[in-house]
């Protein structure tokens, strides 16, 4: 885009008849430049190929340097709209409008180049503009290298406001909102072998030992794919007790379900251990997902699920001697939808009523309190009583509270951990993503939940747990578990302290009685029947409380290995390492850095360059510009360098000061006319100011540090530069210039044994600057008498 300050171009300077262009890229930049002035649009009519003619006429053109024999160019505006329906109702706005503005460019076979023939730049039925030039959808468009930079935009993931304003800031183009859709849709379609399902599938499969199982059907569809990697099974091994199974939808562009099954760790948290994507989900379907874990049917005791018949009965055939729970949270749920659609005529109270009837019903404790609010429940509302006698009576082992009671559940009576698991996963994915980016970001969303799960294992590793003076007997237990385990185990103490209990040994058992409740424990102390005990598998305030009677020592108790603390898995440090040649994954080591990044890594040194080159002198400005600029021309050529330093030893002594104070040599002109001046603040001496140079000079000598050499070597190109930050030498810089002089000042003193007491025609310059910085916060005429620095006396007033 020409900017206002850009010169004027004529129009006929750059496109008429009969010109003649070398390559097809020079007449583009050519063609542009007339765009740019005219304010015009221009499309390809028609065409023909070098490609085509070399292959028809026999001949030999250079299809790079001669893409195209022919191309008639055309205003966009050319020709007529073409007519359409019967003309009643309204049509969107077009371009069309009978401009007849068109240009050939043809290949001249004499002259072996590009000629411009039958240029007609007369635009009729509108008026040019240089103002909307930019405007037109095709100025806008972007060519093939600057789609190729806008790539690299793209794979920073930045948003629509972002990538905006960076792709109109670096190629001048008016882009719109509407052409970033397009620009995904092409980056997509470039980077098609990262949504290649094969390449990663392998790639999951050999580089990171993960488990990618899939069966075709008979119509060459994709029945279902699971997924899960080795963490996952690892992840099984140690927490089988209790499944969690549940579907979730609108996650990829197939429309497939996707059904994840997840297990609770020592931490509390959910973890999953296997995703499968289902064509259906049907028995059968989900009977084959789930017989990748039959190996593991012994040690799974419980399956939560929702009210799903086809999950319940796949479970029932893969793991027959496992307990299946339903969710309260969605058996509640389906009692109050139930009772909204059978009771619309009653009121809100009656309704609320019935509501608090049916989460009894659900929470009740044992067989007679569920018998009573069941009839309960059919007298007051008969026909919600009916509904629960047909569908829920013959399953409610599966969600009344008390027939779960010895199940282990680990505390979780609700899908709700995998419910919130899900949502999570819904902002990950979405419709519009395929399988080969699904599986891509369920690995990384996998790896991300081993780091917090690790994070939580060396967090009860590394900190040290503060027990209050009546937990304090009970230290040995607590070293042993996770910190979620000891919060359960916390409660169990509460409630022993609180109440009573009376132990007795009935044959090879011993009772625990505490009013109308009778607990059952072995003698070795390893089970309880209480519902805690069979619930979290931990010690219970019964097991407790005989270990305390019969002075059974308390580290001898047993723990489960799934709650004791462990050190985070080795591979799960390792795993961070994935590698991403056909698609995006994050990698630690030799990770790939993006445009952004390696953008803000740039911009930290060369904003320290910059800070530092406006300390030094005007010379050595220059001299280090020049270095810069030729430095900056090699990057742009692309020219191979290579960098050589040469640092001064610090451990050799250092120089005599001389008239500077500094440990290096001043111009001889300067050093006689400072030793020559026996007070340069006395006004009474005929002091001549020093001019711009000499001062420039005064300051690079004098302040100037012991500099290092820096060679560039690009085949036969170098050049020298100082390595020092400590450069000061503008006196427009009152309080760098008094830290830098204090600084001198210091070294000086340090340095007295070795160096010549500094000279004194030096002192009174100090201390006109010192003081004057201190006073009026910028530097005077240093030439000046002492005096002169004294703050003038105010005119009284008449």
């Amino acid at each position: 885009m020409a900017c206002p300050s850009d010169p004027v171009v004529q129009p006929q300077e750059v496109l008429h008849e009969g010109q003649l262009f070398e390559s097809w890229p020079h007449f583009e930049s050519a063609l542009k430049m007339y765009k740019e002035a005219t304010g015009t649009a221009w499309r390809v009519q028609s065409s023909n190929t070098t490609e085509n003619v070399n292959k028809n006429k026999k001949l030999s053109l250079d299809v790079h340097k001669y893409p195209y024999y022919y191309a008639k160019f055309v205003c966009v505006h050319f020709g007529e709209r073409k007519p359409k329906g019967t003309g009643e109702r309204e049509r969107p706005m077009a371009l069309p409008c009978s401009c007849s503005a068109s240009f050939t460019i043809s290949y001249y076979s004499k002259k072996e180049c590009y000629q411009l023939k039958k240029l007609n730049s007369i635009h009729e039925w509108h008026q040019p503009d240089v103002l909307l030039g930019p405007f037109y959808a095709i100025n806008r468009r972007l060519d093939k290298d600057e789609q190729d930079e806008a790539f690299n935009f793209l794979a920073v993931q930045p948003n629509n406001g972002l990538l905006l304003d960076a792709l109109r800031t670096s190629f001048g183009k008016n882009v719109q909102r509407r052409d970033l859709s397009n620009l995904r849709q092409k980056f997509k379609a470039t980077n098609g072998d990262n949504n290649d399902l094969i390449s990663v599938i392998k790639e999951l499969q050999d580089v990171h030992g993960c488990s990618v199982e899939y069966a075709i059907g008979k119509e060459n569809e994709l029945e279902y794919l699971v997924f899960q990697t080795k963490y996952m099974r690892s992840i099984l091994q140690l927490y089988p007790e209790i499944l969690f199974i549940d579907s979730t939808y609108a996650t990829n562009k197939l429309e497939m379900p996707l059904l994840q099954i997840m297990v609770k760790d020592c931490n509390g948290m959910g973890r999953p251990v296997g995703f499968a994507f289902l064509k259906r989900e049907t028995q059968q379907h989900i009977s084959s997902v789930l017989s990748i874990f039959r190996e593991y049917q012994d040690q799974i005791k419980t399956v939560m699920v929702d009210k799903s018949w086809e999950e319940i009965d796949a479970i029932r055939e893969v793991f027959p001697e496992s307990a299946v729970l339903l969710c309260y949270f969605h058996a509640i749920v389906t009692f109050m939808e139930k009772i909204k659609e059978l009771f619309r005529d009653r009121s809100e109270d009656e309704k609320e009523r019935i509501n608090t009837m049916a989460k009894s019903l659900v929470y009740s404790s044992s067989q007679e309190a569920f018998s009573e609010c069941l009839t309960q429940l059919q007298e007051e509302a008969p026909e919600l009583g009916d509904y629960i006698a047909a569908n829920w009576l013959d399953i409610k082992p599966m969600w009344v509270k008390f027939f779960r009671h010895d199940l282990c559940t680990l505390g979780d009576d609700t899908n709700n951990r995998i419910e919130s698991a899900n949502g999570k996963l819904k902002d990950l994915l979405n419709r519009k993503c395929s399988l080969a980016e699904c599986l891509s970001l369920l690995f990384i969303h996998n790896q991300n939940q081993e780091m917090d799960s690790a994070m939580k294992q060396a967090d009860d590793l590394i900190k040290t747990l503060s027990l209050p003076g009546h937990l304090k007997g009970y230290a040995v237990l607590f070293n042993k578990m996770t910190s979620y385990a000891g919060k359960q185990l916390r409660e169990q103490i509460k409630i022993l302290q609180t109440c009573s209990y009376e132990l007795h040994q009935v044959g090879g058992l011993l009772c625990v009685l505490h009013g109308s409740e009778n607990h059952r424990l072995n003698l070795d102390q390893s089970s309880c029947s209480c519902s805690f005990y069979q619930n979290f598998l931990l010690p219970c305030r019964h097991l407790l409380f005989s270990a305390k009677e019969l002075q059974y020592p308390l580290e001898k108790l047993h723990i489960p290995q799934r709650w004791q603390k462990r050190l985070p898995s080795h591979h799960v440090l390792q795993n961070q390492t994935y590698s991403a040649k056909s698609h995006e994954f994050p990698s630690i080591e030799a990770r790939v850095l993006t445009a952004g990044e390696k953008f803000r890594r740039a911009s930290l040194v060369s904003k320290s360059v910059c800070s530092y080159l406006s300390t030094v002198g005007t010379p050595q400005f220059l001299k280090y510009i020049e270095q810069f600029e030729q430095f900056e021309s090699l990057l742009r050529e692309g020219k191979k360098f290579t960098f050589s330093f040469e640092v001064q030893d610090t451990n050799q002594p250092m120089a005599p000061a001389t008239a500077n104070g500094c440990g290096m040599s001043s111009p001889p002109a300067l050093v006689d006319q400072m030793e020559n001046s026996d007070s340069l603040h006395d006004s009474s001496q005929n002091s001549r100011p020093r001019s711009p140079e000499e001062d420039d000079a005064l300051s690079s000598s004098c302040l100037e540090p012991p500099s290092s050499t820096a060679i560039i070597q690009p085949n036969s190109v170098s050049f020298s530069g100082s390595q020092s930050a400590e450069l000061v030498s503008d006196m427009s810089h009152p309080r760098l210039l008094r830290s830098r002089l204090i600084r001198s000042r210091n070294v000086l003193a340090v340095n007295a044994d070795q160096q010549k007491p500094t000279s004194p025609s030096l002192i009174p310059l100090k201390t006109a600057v010192l003081r004057n910085v201190k006073r009026r916060g910028r530097p005077r005429n240093i030439t000046k008498s002492a005096t002169s620095f004294m703050p003038k006396k105010k005119k009284a007033k008449k």
